[in-house]
């Protein structure tokens, strides 16, 4: 009864004549609502359709379905109504009293709809959960007193108004708990809602209600201009980007404009025209992380107007930590904590916009001005998306432990709805102070060529004595490359050298003298720490080296 309720679903008594006369036309003929729509939009999807054109068909198709209805079906339909509706009509047995009345009533109301006959009848038993959790003993054993026997029928006005009191009980209870989780929701909503706003903004370079003025003004104009043309000529096309450069400064073709319905072009407009708002969006919402991050510093530094009460010093290695300066001393104010804050503010978005011009001016080009903007949007997105999850996981040990505070008696949900305040101000001071830090700290290396490969150097081995004085001024890994670089020339260069000498002037191999050898498990001779097998045994059996 559920599922059914508020979705359409109409019990008709007899079969649903109409619905069936929609499925044989389907089926049998090949006839849909598309047969109803013009050529021209057969092939189209649903949405790219226009309304007016949409609803005519709609009602075609519905004259159609009554038609063949009234003409092939609906003898044969009104024929079963009547015998149902002899027989007395839907009846609705219920096996068990749910916990709620409204389904209970949902399952009353599937009988008698539009004026038809009906019945319905529930069957209870002191098994059942609701009567076991509010009924109790007490109710069996008056039964049981009064003499009556398993399965025998019961209508009493006192049996339904108990299960009626059951149902309003149970129905708090979930009241209560409803309303308790919501209230634990309502400060994560809330705050997700403020930050997917701040990161839509950042996308798409306006607000909410931004988007909202700029999609009705396109529309306005746009359906001014087209009145009930659907697709966009070429005249039209060359207004459209008129219209595009002079709002927006955006540069459109109008030879791809032309011949596109009035949808996508709406659809285009919005979006370029949205666009068109974020280098100016983006620049002030930097402006405002610099603004956010000073403000922070200051309320940090300065609890009163006496200024041997300033906390100077950490103020400075903040300063210094998050824009990668110090900060000129002698911009400070003598005496006051209003002078202080205004002192901040100056500074910190002359540092920034000093920082922007060395950006802008690391190439030339027209697209210098761009790269604060792309800098600062990569910025804004990947700290809003990194904090954010690690500000819902730290909700979430919030709300799990929170509980605990009702042993201190603290309501749990002030102390949640107070933290979480906390952690999501320190989240957005964190973004802030974050992007800030990344814009002041960016290095931005012009692109140069590669510089021309040297040839290896020749590195001779060092002596055994001086091996780890070497390797203090030389890495391990550049010394090994090295020596196997020097090594491997030094027996292709005697290969090469014994391959070009006659066969008879050849000097038979000379015998591998390892009597200097140290044992498979004893240090090697190198120096290197390593046992002999793990280090030179290999290479001095194959009479590349040679003990010393």
């Amino acid at each position: 009864a559920t599922n059914m309720a508020g979705r359409g679903t109409d019990i008709i008594l007899g079969g649903n004549g109409e619905f069936y006369t929609k499925k044989w036309l389907e089926n049998e003929q090949g006839v849909t609502l598309k047969n109803f729509l013009p050529d021209a939009y057969r092939e189209e999807e649903s949405y790219l359709v226009p309304r007016d054109v949409l609803i005519e068909a709609e009602k075609a198709y519905e004259t159609r379905i009554k038609d063949e209805y009234s003409k092939n079906f609906k003898p044969d339909y009104v024929a079963s109504h009547t015998a149902v509706k002899q027989l007395g009509g839907l009846a609705v047995i219920g096996t068990e009293r749910h916990e709620s009345r409204r389904i209970d009533n949902q399952l009353r109301g599937r009988c008698g709809r539009q004026g038809d006959p009906g019945s319905s009848q529930f069957f209870l038993s002191l098994d059942d959960d609701l009567m076991r959790m509010f009924a109790g003993p007490k109710i069996v054993n008056m039964m049981r007193s009064l003499g009556f026997q398993d399965g025998q029928h019961l209508q009493s006005k006192m049996i339904t108004s108990s299960v009626a009191k059951a149902q309003r009980k149970v129905e708090g209870h979930h009241f209560d708990i409803r309303k308790n989780l919501k209230e634990y929701d309502d400060v994560l909503d809330k705050q997700r809602r403020r930050i997917y706003s701040l990161r839509q903004s950042i996308l798409e370079g306006v607000n909410n209600a931004q988007g909202a003025e700029i999609d009705r003004k396109i529309r306005v104009w746009l359906n001014e201009l087209l009145e009930t043309r659907e697709n966009v000529d070429a005249d039209e096309a060359v207004k459209v980007c008129d219209y595009m450069k002079e709002h927006y400064k955006a540069e459109w073709n109008p030879e791809r404009v032309a011949g596109n319905p009035r949808v996508v072009v709406r659809d285009n407009m919005v979006l370029a025209a949205k666009l068109s708002h974020m280098p100016e969006s983006i620049k002030g919402a930097l402006e405002d992380c610099v603004f956010n991050v000073m403000m922070r510093l200051h309320a940090e530094t300065a609890a009163d107007d006496n200024p041997q009460n300033w906390n100077l010093d950490s103020f400075l290695t903040d300063f210094e930590h998050i824009f990668g300066k110090e900060f000129e001393q002698s911009r400070l104010p003598a005496e006051g904590k209003a002078a202080l804050e205004s002192a901040l503010e100056e500074h910190g978005i002359q540092v920034y916009r000093t920082r922007k011009d060395e950006i802008c001016a690391q190439e030339e080009g027209e697209a210098n001005e761009d790269r604060i903007v792309q800098l600062g949007r990569y910025y804004l997105l990947n700290s809003i998306d990194e904090r954010w999850k690690v500000h819902l996981r730290a909700m979430e040990q919030l709300r799990y432990g929170v509980h605990w505070e009702s042993q201190a008696q603290k309501d749990p949900k002030m102390v949640y709805k107070r933290e979480g305040r906390a952690m999501f101000d320190q989240l957005l001071d964190d973004i802030d102070t974050e992007v800030v830090r990344n814009i002041m700290h960016t290095r931005i290396e012009d692109h140069e060529a590669p510089p021309e490969a040297q040839a290896p150097r020749q590195v001779s081995r060092p002596a055994a004595g001086n091996r780890r004085r070497a390797g203090a001024t030389e890495s391990l890994a550049d010394q090994a490359l090295a020596m196997a670089k020097a090594l491997s020339e030094q027996v292709n260069k005697e290969r090469e050298e014994r391959a070009a000498e006659p066969e008879s002037v050849r000097a038979p191999a000379a015998a591998l003298d390892l009597s200097k050898a140290p044992g498979p498990n004893d240090n090697c001779w190198c120096g290197s720490g390593k046992k002999y097998k793990k280090c030179h045994m290999t290479s001095d059996r194959q009479g590349l080296t040679t003990p010393s």
